[in-house]
């Protein structure tokens, strides 16, 4: 039974087809946003250029849309001020498209003498198979196309009066949707991977679909269901299952297995890692489903054991490619999302591959600065070149703001350039890291007396 309230002059339509007729699935085959992926090619600063869009690989052919040279635009506009114009988007697909859909943010509809889509056997669509108007709107317009057919062309246009403004209409996207075949397979079979083919009785295409096991059949194609090896590798520890029974050493495909780690006393677990990709832990259990077979390795660590590892290297020119060409500035340097202030080098406006502090005088200062959250164990600063004497001090200023000379090392001219290391003697997270250069220049004639190529920190973990 169904219900309808009539308010005036009612038309039902009813749809009925044969139990043989396939209804074709209606699927989204393309969608053009802003900025498209041809972004960096396509930049336009005005309503009467052509330009190209590209979204997924697929293109299309835009004319008198203005793109704000994608300055903050996510979306594309059309419409002159003191003329009329006609705005179009054109592509072509092989596939049956059913109905095109266009996303209106803004629009003066009473300056829009036509807004239609029109579909072509021809890319200069002069042969047109179909016209579809609509009145357009805010929101989604929808375009039906009444047969759909394969490898045709397709062009929305909007004819835009004078306006008294530019940029009377504004998308920000267009959908196209496509006749899906609704495949119907009679007779599948195996592929004794856990998946099953067969050709498709309407279009004649290969389907290939995953199993669905019952009672240890598939039960589309029969097949028996596959086991797979289930391998734990673990030292000063063990796996058992998830309710605390024994781990199983084998499971059939599509099976959710869940376990837990059990440490021993003084060692810490590092990681989880199933056939190479580690894995995260819900409330203490682990939970994979088995497609192949399975190894589980687990790093497990004794608990006075910390493992010294490098966190990130300070090089130059660094991401921040702050230029600099003084020996008396403060500025900025960034790797990745540290940032270090460093005061009285020179990177000679980031054209050299190292920074370079002392100036004429007889002495001057230069200081290198971090924070860093992680546990710090050691740093090493390389140096490049040297010339003069230079006094170089680490200090380390905890999160409480107790300040600690960490190491003090004499470089002049008959020190050897390369690496020098401060180990830190207690190791503490969220402290702030500060080289302080004292450059003695024994010649007045140059400046620089000490170039440094790099500094690098290690945590533990």
């Amino acid at each position: 039974t169904y219900t309808a309230t009539v308010n005036g002059d009612t038309t039902i339509k009813v749809e009925i087809v044969e139990d043989s007729v396939v209804v074709p699935v209606e699927e989204v085959l393309a969608e053009l946003t802003f900025p498209d992926d041809n972004n960096e090619n396509n930049h336009v600063g005005s309503y009467t250029d052509t330009w190209t869009a590209i979204k997924d690989g697929h293109e299309w052919t835009i004319s008198n849309f203005n793109n704000n040279n994608w300055n903050s635009w996510t979306y594309i506009k059309a419409g002159r001020e003191k003329f009329a114009s006609v705005a179009t988007i054109s592509t072509h697909f092989a596939e049956q498209i059913t109905k095109v859909v266009v996303t209106v943010d803004k629009v003066t509809a009473s300056k829009i003498s036509g807004f239609k889509l029109i579909v072509a056997s021809d890319s200069e669509f002069n042969t047109v198979i179909e016209e579809v108007p609509l009145t357009i709107k805010t929101g989604e317009n929808v375009f039906v196309i009444s047969n759909p057919t394969e490898n045709l062309y397709y062009k929305i246009e909007l004819d835009c009066a004078a306006a008294g403004d530019n940029g009377i209409v504004q998308i920000s996207k267009v959908t196209y949707y496509y006749a899906a075949c609704a495949h119907e397979v009679d007779n599948w079979s195996s592929n004794n991977n856990g998946t099953h083919s067969g050709e498709c009785t309407i279009c004649g295409e290969t389907v290939t679909e995953d199993c669905t096991y019952k009672d240890g059949n598939c039960t589309v194609c029969g097949a028996v269901q596959p086991s797979h090896s289930i391998t734990v590798e673990i030292a000063n520890g063990r796996v058992t299952a998830a309710d605390d029974t024994e781990m199983p050493s084998s499971a059939l495909v599509g099976t959710n297995v869940s376990f837990k780690v059990i440490v021993n006393d003084g060692y810490k677990l590092i990681s989880v890692m199933v056939n190479d990709e580690e894995l995260e832990a819900v409330d203490g259990v682990y939970t994979i489903t088995v497609t192949a077979d399975v190894t589980i390795n687990v790093d497990i660590v004794a608990e006075s054991t910390a493992q010294e590892m490098e966190l990130v290297e300070l090089t130059f020119p660094d991401n921040n490619d702050k230029n600099c060409s003084s020996y008396t500035d403060t500025w900025t340097a960034t790797i990745d999302s540290d940032t270090w202030n460093i005061k009285g080098f020179n990177n000679n406006n980031s054209k050299w591959n190292y920074i370079r502090a002392g100036g004429k005088k007889a002495t001057q200062m230069a200081t290198i600065s971090v924070e860093l959250s992680e546990t710090i164990s050691k740093i090493e600063l390389d140096v490049k070149y040297v010339r003069g004497s230079n006094t170089i001090v680490l200090t380390k200023v905890a999160a409480d703001g107790t300040t600690t000379t960490v190491d003090t090392v004499q470089v002049d001219d008959s020190s050897a350039t390369g690496v020098h290391t401060f180990n830190i003697a207690n190791p503490e997270a969220g402290c702030t890291y500060t080289f302080t250069f004292t450059c003695v220049n024994n010649s007045s004639s140059k400046n620089g007396t000490i170039d440094v190529n790099s500094i690098t920190y290690y945590h533990l973990v």
